[in-house]
């Protein structure tokens, strides 16, 4: 991206990195878990009880995967718009090239619907 305008996401830039907070909370819950169940196999503890810890750990993996599919989702919206933005002041044509490639609209549409609107 070239260096024009920039839109703030101030917000969503906090809410972001409050989300990549949250991984750290994982990772600390993940160890805690794996030494729990470690000591309970070490201490040969019920079979329940492993596979109860062992439920606890899986489920610490998979909010990690999906926090990190979430923050990625949100970081590459956040590009999207950006690259949009800077279309839009850089080169007009091409910004309306590429939404209406994007929304699936022919410029024939585009222009049939715009000349409807004046007639209203």
């Amino acid at each position: 991206m070239s260096g024009g305008p920039r839109i703030s996401f101030n917000a969503i830039d906090s809410a972001l990195s409050s989300l990549k907070n949250c991984q750290s909370y994982i990772n600390s819950g993940m160890d805690v878990a794996t030494q729990v169940a470690l000591d309970l196999v070490e201490s040969f503890n019920d079979e329940e009880d492993i596979n109860n810890m062992e439920k606890v750990m899986l489920e610490y993996a998979k909010m990690d995967r999906e926090l990190n599919h979430y923050i990625k989702a949100f970081e590459e919206t956040i590009n999207q718009v950006n690259y949009l933005f800077s279309l839009s002041y850089e080169n007009i044509p091409l910004f309306k090239y590429y939404l209406l490639k994007e929304t699936n609209v022919t410029f024939k549409q585009y222009t049939i619907e715009k000349a409807a609107l004046r007639q209203v």
